[in-house]
């Protein structure tokens, strides 16, 4: 992905439509853009191979738009984060397909995912430290956010489309849970940081 995002600036840059001191901004734009495609593309095949394409389509959406606000756990290598992401993708989309439950069930799910994105919202990351009124504004965009996503998944459950209802409830339970181990990393290091 490196050497296409690397031959794509060149590209842009032989044919005037950047500079050459924006080089290495666009490179890693262009690779960013290029790993969340291969990302998108291969959850989308995992769905089509789960038969669950509007769940999966509800949970991406639902769990890219907390996650940007919320933080949390990073990998460290692509090759690590694109792991994860299919094992988790692999993960959320059995359970889309073999699990079914009430609403008031997931409501209380969603619910305790926003209390506590409410309170810990944004969980920052050693390579991403955020000043006061950032946390301020992400935590509040978080929340915008949560607020969102469970008007959407009670709208779908209300219009008899469950899997998205639920994959939105999923996209809620993973972000929490990449927000605690992103403070469980963040806790360790720092006691590492300590003791030495």
């Amino acid at each position: 992905m490196k050497r296409i995002s690397e031959k794509l600036t060149w590209w842009l840059q032989q044919n005037g439509t950047i500079g050459e001191e924006d080089l290495e901004l666009y490179t890693y734009g262009i690779y960013q853009l290029l790993m969340d495609l291969v990302d998108t593309i291969s959850i989308l095949i995992l769905a089509l191979v789960f038969g669950e394409i509007a769940g999966a389509i509800a949970f991406l959406s639902s769990f890219c738009a907390m996650r940007r606000y919320c933080g949390g756990f990073h990998a460290n290598t692509p090759c690590r984060c694109y792991l994860i992401t299919i094992g988790t993708a692999c993960l959320t989309l059995w359970l889309l397909h073999i699990v079914e439950l009430p609403i008031t069930m997931m409501l209380g799910v969603v619910v305790l995912c926003g209390l506590f994105i409410g309170k810990m919202a944004p969980v920052q990351t050693p390579n991403k430290v955020l000043d006061r009124n950032e946390c301020v504004v992400y935590r509040r965009r978080a929340v915008i956010m949560w607020a969102l996503t469970g008007c959407l998944m009670v709208m779908f459950w209300f219009l008899g489309l469950t899997k998205p209802a639920m994959g939105i409830m999923l996209s809620n339970v993973l972000c929490v849970m990449t927000m605690i181990a992103g403070m469980f990393i963040l806790r360790k290091r720092q006691t590492v940081k300590k003791e030495a």
